[in-house]
């Protein structure tokens, strides 16, 4: 499943895809960008999965393995690193824009 979301090529509006990269270059789990640079490429093999898990109404739970999964096999953090990024929180907020964002749209 997660190979699926990994190799997921969705056609998303450019702009779409600029906030998620600004939110996960905010959340920045491996703590490799200066402030405030929101233009790196660094996360952007994991944009298109995680608007996919958006648009596809995934649950807290749902966006929260994904994130496990790429900071664990991706990234190699183990469990406590993982625990320090808060991919809960991060969810949360994923969560968030999205419905704010299907608000405007309609």
């Amino acid at each position: 499943l997660m190979h699926f979301y990994h190799n997921f090529q969705l056609q998303n509006s450019n702009s779409d895809l600029q906030e998620i990269r600004k939110l996960w270059n905010k959340w920045d789990p491996i703590g490799v960008l200066p402030d405030k640079n929101d233009c790196l490429d660094e996360y952007d093999s994991y944009l298109e999965a995680t608007l996919l898990l958006l648009n596809e109404d995934a649950s807290i739970n749902e966006i929260e393995d994904y994130l496990l999964f790429v900071t664990q096999n991706f990234m190699g953090f183990d469990n406590d690193r993982t625990k320090r990024c808060k991919p809960f929180e991060f969810a949360l907020e994923l969560q968030a824009w999205f419905a704010d964002r299907k608000l405007k749209k309609n």
